[in-house]
């Protein structure tokens, strides 16, 4: 054989066909790379969000809310988080509001109590847990969040007051965990005697 028909045979024609798919999966990877690299983007920046809420209260009341901290076993999250502490309690509110999933892996439990250290308010800094807290240690979180002051409502409600303004804050933990929950089967008898819609 010689090395025309090697050379022949080793490049094959290709069929109009490939070629479109080349160009199309060509197109996707460039399409999915843009979207990544907007979402690293995005992802790194970190916005306060300030909202006034007008329900006629007789003294206003300044509310920071943080939810999602998500810490798993690396540094990225824990700075995150911290850099999200840092923000709120520069605000200077009245009372801070801790709403749920502080961590996504067993491994960051144990820098819950650092993430909330030194976050302090006037009327309180209160918490309730999330689903994936419940699923990877709700018992040290709950310890970690309560040594650094935080109060931490489950089946309970607290009064702030701030002049002539009382507030309740309530939280009913109607927690369903385990497999159900962690496989997204939604209709445990739990949740359809509590939801009906659930």
């Amino acid at each position: 054989m010689g090395y025309g028909m090697l050379f022949s045979l080793l490049s094959i024609p290709r069929s109009p066909t490939s070629y479109w798919r080349r160009r199309v999966l060509r197109g996707v990877t460039f399409l999915l790379v843009i979207i990544f690299s907007i979402g690293l983007l995005a992802g790194n920046r970190f916005v306060v969000n300030t909202t006034t809420i007008p329900i006629g209260l007789p003294t206003p009341v300044r509310v920071a809310v943080l939810a999602d901290t998500h810490i798993s076993a690396g540094e990225e999250g824990r700075e995150w988080g911290r850099k999200a502490m840092a923000a709120a309690t520069r605000e200077k509110p009245d009372v801070v509001l801790l709403l749920g999933d502080f961590v996504v892996h067993r491994n960051g439990v144990r820098y819950v109590g650092n993430l909330v250290a030194g976050v302090h308010a006037p009327l309180g800094v209160y918490a309730v847990l999330g689903n994936h807290d419940h699923w990877e240690g709700a018992g040290a979180i709950t310890s970690q969040l309560e040594s650094e002051g935080v109060q931490v409502l489950t089946n309970r409600h607290v009064l702030i007051q701030k002049g002539k303004t009382q507030l309740a804050l309530r939280w009913w933990g109607l927690m369903i965990s385990g497999p159900a929950a962690r496989t997204g089967k939604r209709h445990s008898g739990v949740c359809r005697r509590a939801f009906p819609s659930c």
